[in-house]
This record gives structure tokens, sequence and C-alpha cells, in this order.
């Protein structure tokens, strides 16, 4: 699909703060699935007229995904989008490593260790 199709001056606040990640998703749909692409170009409908077909009615607020679902559904009726969400509680938590203290014994107790107690499980 090409971008100048999606160029566009969107009429309304709604329209003029969703059309640009909306024009990024529909993107990316075309990319996944060609005949999503095939039914934006013969449905003869505008980007434009997408943009007010689903900023209807939305009063103060609405999801990101309601707004490419009613977007994909525009040009698509019987489409779907999915949406998929983890949490990795491990994940970037901005936590620092601590530092490492290395400390220096006069004299060091030799390790005892035997391969019995290494295997004894």
């Amino acid at each position: 699909m090409e971008k100048s199709y999606f160029d566009v001056k969107p009429k309304g606040r709604h329209a003029q703060a969703i059309a640009k990640p909306t024009a990024d998703a529909l993107m990316e749909f075309c990319r996944q699935e060609p005949e999503f692409e095939q039914a934006i170009e013969q449905s003869g409908k505008s980007f434009d007229d997408c943009l007010t077909a689903i900023t209807k009615g939305i009063g103060q607020s609405i999801s990101d995904l309601e707004i490419y679902t009613r977007a994909v559904k525009f040009y698509f009726p019987v489409a779907a989008v999915r949406f998929h969400m983890t949490i990795d509680l491990c994940g970037d938590n901005g936590a620092i490593d601590p530092p490492i203290t290395m400390t220096k014994q006069d004299k060091p107790e030799p390790m005892q260790l035997s391969l019995d107690s290494l295997l004894d499980f």
C-alpha cells in the first residue's frame, strides 16, 4: 500500500490524533495480509472516509485496539484484529547490579571438597 494513500488532512480533533498511528497500523496489516491490501485498493473508499467512520461516536476516549478494529472492518468487514500483551516481571525494571565488594583474607581456609560430596544427590 502506498504511503500517499494515507496522506490526508483529517477533519476533527479525534481524526487528527489517530491518523498517523492508524495509517501505520493499516500499512503493517497490508504487509501481513496482501488480500487486505487488495481490499483497500478495490474498496473505492478513502482514508479520510475511514477516519470519519471510526471516529464517529467515540466520545471522550477510545482504545487503540478499538480504533484499529474499526479501521480494518471499514475495509474488510469480516476481518478481526488480535492483540497480545504479556508481562515480564524480570524485564527492564531500572534496577542496577549491586556493587561487587572484594575482601582480602590473611590466610584463606582450604576448601574441603570431595568427589563423593559433589555426586551425592
